[in-house]
């Protein structure tokens, strides 16, 4: 019970931390320097079509059986998809409380690194 796994990791955790890190991240501003937080986000939103409330727990009939490529990059892009609006929204927020901290989303595909080294090449 309780929502899966790549919605927790994707969005929930990452919403939870964002605000409990929040009131230190504000006090931390030195000199000129303005807090910023990055958000690791997917050019996979858009694979996510529609966001619809009820796709958003994924449920899986055949627990323990591989997800096609196409269901689980939908599924992962819907959940990049939720943490992008909670960043426009908590953006706004801060904007309106005149708040220092800088908010960025990037997705690592367009970053050198090497994080897609062992994968086919599909999504990149």
């Amino acid at each position: 019970y309780g929502f899966e796994t790549m919605l927790t990791i994707n969005y929930f955790g990452t919403i939870l931390l964002s605000l409990l890190l929040l009131d230190h991240i504000e006090q931390s501003v030195e000199d000129n320097l303005k807090p910023r937080i990055v958000f690791v986000a997917s050019h996979s939103h858009s694979f996510a079509g529609p966001l619809k409330i009820d796709q958003l727990q994924f449920n899986d009939n055949n627990a323990g059986t591989e997800l096609s490529p196409t269901v689980s990059m939908t599924h992962y892009g819907r959940t990049k998809l939720c943490l992008l609006l909670y960043l426009r929204a908590l953006n706004s927020k801060l904007r309106k409380q005149n708040s220092n901290i800088l908010l960025f989303s990037v997705h690592p595909g367009w970053v050198k690194t090497e994080l897609g080294r062992e994968g086919d090449g599909k999504f990149y």
